[in-house]
């Protein structure tokens, strides 16, 4: 509870409440019970009336969104890849991954919503400095089909099984099918805890075939493939890259933390235009050096391996996604990663 209030303050300081930009939204808050109505009545005294409708609390559980397709079994989870992941855990990924693009394509048809873009956030999501503009009005303007912020480098768990897809998508559509891009292993995956989607975009029948084959192999439960790759592997494949952007101008954080509270997976980057950027991170790693999330007491070493500082030019960082002018491309930005995320020198693997 603490890290969605947190988060949601943040995206309401930083974005919903700039510029009346609450009224071109809904924030969906989707769980599996753990909320009720007290809780979202409490969520809405902490803003200002006027945004009481902007926030609607959804409850997937008993809903043909959360649940195992119908040929698995749950009795079978030991036999599957990570079985100490829950099928609660894999149910998510297939949400992520799948599922929420038929959701809100379904109550646009139901309830007479135009919703077209998608943007995903989660609990440990934090806007950490102002959003002037309107995402969505940005992404529609320019054509863009999906936006991400940071990059995570995991895309060797999808690579085989992709090569698998596209032998299955020329028998369906003939030997002129070709992605868009080419990736391996080692090329830049979207961190999608925070990315913009058009519904549109994913709902065309070749995204579907695509997802329905992630679906029908059941990826996401027997080999507990996760959403990020899959997601990842959709856009390279069939978006066309003009119509892909990173954001870089606003101060984005998203952290996994391990059993002691400091980060083992995760970034917190600051944005180009985030005049705080300086002092963002000098807290942070205040608050982390308090924490001994740098070290192990009891071995005088670092508690999480690759947990660093670095400052990086925005030129580096997925060039031909960032669509920057040229003035832009010399300023840096300054970044505390965990993991292999945003990593240097990648060349066009950095999501070119």
């Amino acid at each position: 509870m603490a890290l969605l209030s947190k988060s949601l303050d943040l995206l309401f300081k930083n974005y919903l409440l700039i510029d009346d930009h609450y009224k071109n939204v809904t924030v969906f808050i989707f769980h599996t019970g753990d909320f009720n109505g007290s809780d979202i009545e409490g969520w809405k005294r902490r803003y200002p009336p006027e945004t009481n409708d902007t926030i609607q609390l959804i409850n997937l559980l008993n809903t043909p969104y959360w649940k195992l397709p119908s040929w698995l079994n749950e009795g079978d989870l030991p036999k599957w890849r990570n079985p100490e992941f829950d099928i609660g855990y894999r149910h998510m990924i297939r949400w992520y991954a799948i599922r929420m693009w038929d959701y809100f394509s379904e109550i646009n048809k139901m309830v007479g919503t135009r919703y077209k873009y998608i943007m995903r956030m989660d609990e440990e999501s934090f806007f950490h400095s102002p959003i002037r503009y309107d995402f969505f009005h940005h992404m529609s303007e320019r054509g863009y089909d999906y936006s991400f912020r940071t990059c995570s480098y995991e895309m060797n768990a999808v690579q085989q099984i992709f090569h698998n897809y596209t032998k299955h998508a020329r028998r369906k559509y003939g030997e002129e099918w070709h992605k868009n891009r080419h990736f391996t292993g080692s090329h830049c995956g979207f961190y999608n805890n925070w990315f913009i989607g058009n519904l549109q975009f994913f709902k065309t029948p070749e995204v579907q075939h695509l997802l329905r084959f992630y679906d029908n192999e059941s990826y996401m439960y027997r080999d507990r493939l996760n959403d990020l790759v899959i997601q990842t592997s959709v856009v390279y494949a069939l978006c066309k890259t003009e119509r892909i952007h990173r954001y870089l101008d606003f101060s984005y954080e998203h952290f996994t933390l391990d059993k002691d509270g400091c980060p083992k997976w995760g970034v917190l980057s600051t944005g180009y235009r985030d005049k705080n950027a300086e002092d963002l991170v000098k807290n942070f790693v205040k608050m982390l050096e308090e924490a001994n999330c740098f070290v192990d007491p009891s071995s005088s070493k670092r508690s999480v391996p690759g947990l660093h500082i670095s400052r990086d030019h925005v030129r580096d960082l997925s060039p031909s996604y960032n669509h920057l002018r040229p003035n832009q491309r010399n300023m840096t930005v300054l970044s505390i990663k965990a993991g292999k995320i945003d990593l240097p020198n990648r060349g066009d693997k950095s999501g070119r």
